[in-house]
């Protein structure tokens, strides 16, 4: 598929009666956007909301699942994970790591790994404090939440191009969003297009 200057291609696999069966059907890493919401006035109740579909058929595979956790630590599998936001040009707006915060438990399922992430421990950070994260691999659905939030440039005041990367175990995973301010001055925006914004030329 060509968007725009670029192209995107996805390798899946169905089944003997050509069925689709996501998420096991994909063969290739895929990552985007469903929604995404931001609210940057400056203040303390500053916020990001982000869902994302995320599969990749090789995710978490070289991560020590087998050695068991000790009984005084149930989450101690705990893969590294960091988000990182990026403006249109590429600059950081706000990078976290959130390892300590989640743990990680594996499933199997037939010949299949399944995974599931869940936040275990309260974010004592300043800003950009983790309040709700999730992430189940069977259907791919990513979702967390920011309050307080902090980015270390201010967005467009119509149209904003977000960058968003999730890294998972020291693979990173990338997708653009394009947010519509939902109302002139609002300071908030979101996925969903907006009478308000501008159309891009």
């Amino acid at each position: 598929m060509n968007l725009g200057s670029e192209q995107r291609s996805l390798q899946v696999a169905l089944d003997a009666k050509g069925k689709f069966l996501p998420t096991a059907a994909y063969q290739s890493e895929a990552v985007v956007v469903t929604s995404a919401t931001v609210k940057d006035s400056g203040t303390t109740k500053d916020s990001l909301v982000l869902k994302l579909n995320l599969v990749d058929p090789a995710l978490l595979s070289v991560y020590d699942f087998d050695t068991p956790c000790p009984p005084t630590n149930k989450h101690c599998k705990q893969p590294d994970v960091e988000i990182t936001l990026y403006d249109e040009n590429n600059t950081v707006l706000l990078s976290k790591t959130l390892t300590n915060l989640l743990a990680t438990t594996r499933t199997v399922s037939g010949v299949t790994n399944l995974y599931s992430m869940k936040k275990i421990a309260a974010d004592t950070a300043p800003d950009n404090i983790l309040s709700a994260f999730s992430f189940a691999s069977k259907k791919g659905a990513l979702s967390l939440t920011l309050k307080n939030l902090a980015l270390v440039g201010a967005l467009d005041s119509s149209q904003s191009q977000l960058g968003v990367a999730i890294t998972i175990d020291s693979k990173t995973y990338f997708a653009r969003v394009t947010l519509f301010e939902t109302k002139s001055g609002s300071q908030t925006w979101g996925s969903k297009y907006s009478t308000y914004a501008m159309p891009t030329p």
